[in-house]
């Protein structure tokens, strides 16, 4: 099995090696290359989701400090929006990961 990595730094001498097998290789490979790229963009997306859930997590238990119990609020309700995006997101990185191997 290719790795990734490699497929993207020699895409056509993946190509060529695959067509002398009779393979639909151009196919193949753009097929692969684009769930890549998609696999990669949700990850992104999933670890900017997470931070910026653990920097409102932080900012709740300061706010309840300091007595902003309405803005604290508001943050909560946030962060339950923050974990449904994260849970779809996951879910759809699963998948395509799933789809990629």
């Amino acid at each position: 099995m290719l790795q990734l990595a490699y497929i993207r730094s020699h895409k056509t001498e993946v190509i060529e090696r695959l067509q002398k097998r009779n393979l639909k290789a151009q196919e193949l490979v753009d097929e692969v290359l684009e769930l890549d790229e998609t696999r990669r963009k949700l990850q992104t997306q999933l670890d900017n989701t997470s931070a910026e859930l653990n920097s409102l997590s932080k900012e709740i238990g300061l706010l309840f400090k300091s007595g902003a119990i309405e803005k604290a609020n508001q943050c909560k309700q946030k962060t339950t929006e923050l974990k449904e995006n994260k849970q779809a997101i996951s879910e759809q990185l699963n998948a395509t990961a799933a789809t990629l191997q």
